[in-house]
């Protein structure tokens, strides 16, 4: 999305994953650009090792869950686990 303007744009990808790290260093390898959360790639930002691209553009916002099982009470451990990703990933 641009300026509020929905825009389809198809690549046909190179590298296809759901690990960061692994684009990560795809990227330090200069193999391309790619669709990464910032907080991976912070530290490589501020050392000039990756520059961000295309940002006037944004996608689709996606959904973090932290599940558990319904029968269990919610430990002190796990409710903090969960503050810390709420803060963090805000």
């Amino acid at each position: 999305m641009k300026d509020n303007k929905l825009t389809d744009v198809y690549i046909n990808p190179f590298l296809q994953s759901n690990n960061s790290s692994l684009f990560t260093g795809a990227l330090l390898a200069h193999q391309g650009i790619a669709l990464i959360p910032n907080f991976v790639v912070d530290d490589e930002i501020a050392l000039g090792k990756l520059m961000p691209v295309l940002t006037g553009y944004s996608t689709h916002e996606l959904n973090f869950y932290s599940l558990r099982p319904a029968e269990h009470m919610l430990s002190m451990r796990l409710k903090l686990f969960n503050d810390f990703l709420f803060n963090e990933l805000r």
